[in-house]
């Protein structure tokens, strides 16, 4: 422990940089002013704060996700009731293609009984 107490003295006196990697929370937040989180699929926060700080601004992050989670599903679903259809069932291709046909019969004999 005196060890540990003399190299965190020594840091916290320290004037330049140090990049420090640690599972020790205490330590961390004697030393650390900023913090890198590196979240994973290469993508690094850039925190400026201790890690206390951090993990309790991750926590009210979290319970705010929660809570627009909860509010979410309802949009979607209304969303997704209004949505328009946009592909045609068999029947509703078969009616149209007949639709066209009957369409183009009728025009021939339009121009049949006009000549």
């Amino acid at each position: 422990i005196l060890t540990l107490n003399k190299l965190e003295d020594f840091l916290a006196d320290f004037g330049g940089c140090i990049l420090l990697v640690s599972h020790d929370r205490y330590f961390l937040d004697r030393i650390v002013e900023h913090i890198f989180v590196f979240e994973g699929h290469g993508e690094i926060k850039d925190y400026n704060g201790s890690y206390t700080e951090y993990r309790l601004e991750q926590e009210e992050q979290a319970k705010q996700d929660k809570k627009d989670a909860k509010a979410a599903p309802l949009v979607l679903e209304k969303a997704k009731t209004e949505a328009p259809k946009l592909k045609l069932s068999f029947k509703e291709k078969y009616e149209l293609e007949t639709l066209e046909k009957e369409l183009e019969d009728l025009e021939t004999e339009k121009e049949q009984l006009e000549s």
